[in-house]
């Protein structure tokens, strides 16, 4: 079976790179190495944040500020794989237009709900059990399903709305902003700066239902998502929508720009056997020389590719 294909990465060169065929393996290697590497980053915040919405004391013991860090790893890794996958699926649709910002939108949300049944809503719900009950994951599972089979899984609709919003950042809104901002400026500082902003705004829509799922989570589910919203806005306020935000602002900008960034760098050294000059490679600063990345064909009157590593996808 032929591997996938790829193109160029920038768009703005306006050049045709030649198709080359690349096994199907790239792309849930490179992807895992992506989302372990920067889960683990940034997990820190990660902990902090649950602390924050929970009511927990801080504490700052190695032990406690990375107590989940395990089962978050595995989430996102699992996450990001789903995520690319599906949005490379979604992609490969006869009809599918890459230069069309409704697609594209609707493959990133779509992806994300599918990436939090699967990842995002059970782990999320093991690490916040460990916390409470200072446990390890198998335990805290074992915990769970003590109390029904679907108590892993409280929170999803909140969770998923947020995958969602994370996953359109991740997958193309931070990119297309950085795209966007280097074609009116010129300037690569500014286009990160961009994908900062635009990180941090979605942070902001989307923090509202990670604090519900949150608390739905801590009360094992006995909440209603009536309930749970009511509550929150009757004890806390509005303000109480948004406790945390400090933690996850960093959390959800560092793993939109770095689980991207660090997944082409596993693409790179799959396709050369190279190790990555760091932190070029990395591409925050400077028009750093990437290799193309592997993706599904498109039309090439209308590639606008936007630097998506989710493109690895074989082509049967």
């Amino acid at each position: 079976m032929p591997g996938p294909v790829i193109q160029s990465n920038h768009q703005q060169d306006n050049q045709v790179a030649p198709k080359r065929s690349y096994p199907w393996y790239y792309m849930p290697v490179s992807a895992s190495f992506g989302g372990s590497t920067g889960a683990y980053i940034n997990f820190i915040f990660e902990g902090l944040k649950k602390k924050a919405q929970s009511g927990q004391i801080y504490s700052f013991h190695p032990r406690e500020l990375y107590r989940g860090s395990v089962a978050f790893s595995g989430s996102v890794t699992l996450a990001t794989v789903v995520q690319m996958s599906f949005n490379a699926f979604f992609k490969s649709i006869p009809g599918y237009d890459q230069t069309s910002v409704a697609w594209n939108t609707g493959s990133a949300i779509a992806s994300g709900t599918l990436g939090a049944l699967v990842g995002s809503t059970p782990v999320e719900n093991i690490i916040l059990t460990q916390q409470l009950n200072q446990v390890g994951p198998y335990k805290a599972v074992k915990l769970m399903l003590k109390q029904s089979i679907t108590r892993p899984w409280v929170g999803y609709p909140e969770l998923a709305m947020r995958e969602a919003g994370f996953a359109l950042t991740m997958l193309y809104g931070a990119d297309a902003a950085r795209q966007y901002v280097v074609k009116i400026t010129g300037n690569e500082k500014q286009g990160f700066a961009a994908e900062i902003v635009f990180s941090l705004v979605g942070a902001g829509f989307t923090h509202p239902f990670d604090r519900v799922a949150t608390y739905k989570q801590k009360h094992n589910g006995t909440l209603s998502t009536r309930q749970a919203w009511s509550e929150v806005f009757a004890n806390e306020g509005l303000h109480g929508f948004f406790k945390g935000y400090q933690h996850r602002a960093f959390l959800f900008t560092g793993c939109a720009i770095t689980i991207p960034k660090l997944t082409n760098i596993a693409r790179d050294y799959l396709e050369t056997g190279k190790t990555p000059k760091l932190p070029s490679s990395l591409g925050f600063f400077g028009k750093a020389k990437q290799k193309p990345i592997i993706e599904e064909v498109v039309d090439e009157k209308k590639d606008n590719y936007n630097r998506d590593p989710s493109h690895c996808i074989a082509k049967k």
